[in-house]
């Protein structure tokens, strides 16, 4: 599926996540695969406790961090591509 800023983001429910200290630790209990996310891929998945679009989470993080908007929207949607492709989330 190609990638838009419209297009809609949900939490994989088959991914159980644990915190540690400012990191995210993901396991697939499909594949058994583990994942670790830093303190700003975390803020995304918080994020994403209610299905968001990549543009609705971009004007969140221009909010909250000192970030241009083109840059946040090139990284989120990199961002985005990987979790697609680890099967971590899915998209509408």
């Amino acid at each position: 599926m190609s990638i838009h800023l419209d297009s809609v983001i949900t939490r994989n429910e088959d991914i159980f996540t644990g915190q540690i200290d400012d990191e995210l630790v993901m396991v697939s209990i499909n594949s058994g695969s583990y994942f670790v996310l830093n303190s700003t891929a975390l803020r995304i998945w918080e994020l994403l406790d209610a299905p968001l679009s990549i543009s609705e989470i971009c004007d969140k993080l221009i909010n909250e961090y000192d970030i241009d908007p083109h840059a946040c929207q090139t990284e989120v949607v990199k961002f985005v591509e990987i979790l697609e492709e680890k099967q971590i989330i899915n998209l509408k």
